[in-house]
């Protein structure tokens, strides 16, 4: 998907969600992974992911946004809350709880961190 269309995308679906007041609370304290299906450095960390069987070993949840709405408007509440202007954000991006972590190498060194505390 051309960055310019995902944008204007997600800038919409920031502005909705600020205007109707929703806020998926039930996401806030869950580790989530943004992407794109079409992102070359979110398949960086999808093969980092993949390599490594992070999904056993770490508890999150991964969720696609240039094609499902749910999924951008919840990645709009996000970007908010770290305070990323809506033109500025993009994928890949991971949500852990509190704080957004920007950028392949960022999320996998979260990813590799996790893994090696246990």
């Amino acid at each position: 998907m051309n960055k310019k269309i995902f944008q204007c995308i997600l800038f919409v679906a920031v502005i909705s969600l600020v205007l109707s007041g929703c806020q998926n609370s039930s996401d806030n304290n869950k580790v989530i992974f943004y992407y794109s299906l079409t992102c070359p450095h979110c398949k960086n960390v999808e093969k980092y992911i993949s390599d490594n069987n992070v999904r056993d070993k770490v508890k999150f949840e991964e969720k696609e946004v240039s094609e499902n709405k749910d999924n951008a408007a919840d990645f709009g509440d996000k970007i908010l809350k770290c305070g990323i202007k809506p033109e500025e954000a993009g994928v890949p991006l991971l949500w852990d709880g509190s704080a957004c972590i920007v950028g392949d190498e960022k999320i996998i060194n979260y990813f590799f961190t996790k893994i090696n505390e246990k």
